[in-house]
């Protein structure tokens, strides 16, 4: 049964956090989806559909902004991959999610193998030596901490 009271002066703070994702158009229909987050508990780390994405992504940190934008401009070259799963979390947890091939939300469970796994040398480092992934290349390099804003915002 669900709680029909008002909401109270601290639930109306909570921001509703907006939808997420990238997808080939027409692929799914986001009104039709059953959606039971409540405002305020989004799982807002883990983006798109695992079971018909071509693509499958585990990043660390809290870049999935980047993420939604490459992976929208991959789809417009590729639109025969359908969707993008991406994830983002600590890199300790993506790298238990990647040795176990599960994701865990709450109760529910997801069987989940990525086809890219971005990570710091130290978590993609041992996956290598242990023969779980192939050679890891670097795209970028940390010059310390810095605030990312998009042009015109």
């Amino acid at each position: 049964s669900f709680d029909l009271r008002p909401l109270s002066p601290i639930q109306k703070m909570i921001l509703e956090w907006p939808y997420e994702g990238a997808v080939s158009p027409g692929t799914i229909e986001d009104s039709k989806a059953g959606d039971l987050c409540v405002p305020g508990f989004t799982v807002a780390d883990v983006h798109g559909n695992p079971a018909v994405a071509q693509i499958k992504i585990f990043s660390d940190g809290n870049h999935h902004m980047a993420l939604e934008a490459a992976c929208r401009r991959f789809l417009e070259i590729h639109p025969e991959a359908q969707d993008v799963f991406y994830m983002t979390a600590p890199a300790t947890t993506i790298r238990d999610a990647f040795e176990s091939g599960l994701i865990r939300l709450g109760n529910l469970t997801l069987s989940v193998e990525p086809n890219i796994f971005v990570g710091p040398q130290k978590v993609v480092g041992p996956l290598h030596e242990a023969g779980k992934i192939s050679e890891p290349r670097a795209f970028a390099q940390s010059r310390g901490l810095v605030l990312l804003i998009r042009k015109g915002n």
